[in-house]
């Protein structure tokens, strides 16, 4: 029978060890063992018995030696058909395989890859509807602003209403941006009526804001 691996005999070691019960331990049945706090376990186990490496590393080491992970809300579970409590003689027969190192590794720099393009995307994500939301907080502004300046315009100059404002009405018409349609629907609904009816009155090219 291979040799036990100096990796495999530490892990066995601390599982047995009353001294970590709270960090990690093994299951009820025995076929598996269950990282409870990870933060600490990164701090002291990782720390005190595997010479520091880095958590990756230790997850890196699991993965090759074949370990099976379930995880169960914020906890780790690891289980191999020959990691098992209380059968030491068959702890030699868990072995790194060496075929996988590369997949292994290489799974391990696709996920931290995606994880760092998902937060890109949350944070682009973010800044995109926090923009938005500017904009249109300044259209509503600008639409209520001219809301108020044609109605003290009608009131002063009721005479010259419908034949200075014909122009803003077509702007209004041609260039309401999409996401506008709420908050200048108001001052649309406030000019069209009669203007819309003249033959004279032409639509601007609309513009895209997609």
């Amino acid at each position: 029978m291979s040799k036990v691996k100096k990796f495999i005999a530490i892990l066995y070691q601390i599982l047995e060890s009353k001294e970590y019960f709270n960090y990690v331990s093994w299951t009820n049945n025995g076929t598996s063992f269950m990282i409870h706090r990870i933060d600490d376990f990164k701090k002291i186990i990782i720390k005190e018995c595997f010479n520091s490496i880095s958590i990756e590393s230790f997850y890196r080491q699991m993965c090759l030696y074949g370990f099976r992970l379930k995880k169960k809300k914020g906890l780790k579970e690891y289980s191999h058909p020959n990691f098992i409590q209380g059968k030491l003689k068959e702890l030699g027969l868990v072995q790194r395989k060496r075929k996988n190192y590369a997949t292994c590794d290489d799974m391990i720099k696709v996920s931290n890859t995606l994880k760092e393009q998902i937060q890109r995307l949350k944070e682009q994500q973010y800044s995109f509807l926090y923009q938005l939301k500017v904009q249109y907080e300044i259209h509503k502004i600008l639409s209520n602003k001219i809301k108020q300046l044609l109605d003290q315009f009608q009131n002063q100059y009721p005479e010259f209403w419908k034949q200075q404002m014909r122009i803003i009405l077509k702007l209004i018409r041609g260039c309401k941006p999409l996401y506008g349609v709420q908050t200048s629907a108001p001052l649309y609904e406030i000019l069209k009526d009669e203007m819309l009816q003249q033959e004279d009155f032409y639509s601007p090219k609309q513009l895209s804001f997609q």
